[in-house]
């Protein structure tokens, strides 16, 4: 075998195990709600109800924490009331 076959059956071999990898991460699927309380505890209002789709939800985390450091958001399906793991709860930093 040739070095340029060797080569590129490395490079092949490279990028099927990055796809298989990739494809193994899974965005939860559904819709899901937001609850947060503060540092201290204490419910955060924000006049709304916050849901949003499964491969939304850490665009909603990040938005969350950008306005509330110290905050712990739970994370619970819109269906099932089940809470959503092992992203809930989530801290903010």
């Amino acid at each position: 075998m040739n070095k340029y076959i060797q080569t590129r059956t490395l490079k092949t071999s490279f990028a099927s195990l990055a796809l298989l990898l990739a494809s193994a991460c899974s965005t939860p699927e559904g819709y899901f709600g937001f609850e947060a309380t503060d540092a201290q505890g204490k419910p955060i209002k924000t006049g709304m109800v916050t849901i949003a789709d499964g491969r939304s939800i850490y665009t909603v985390l990040a938005g969350f924490c950008s306005v509330h450091r110290g905050a712990t958001i739970v994370i619970r399906n819109v269906k099932t009331k089940e809470e959503l793991k092992p992203q809930s709860p989530h801290r903010c930093r």
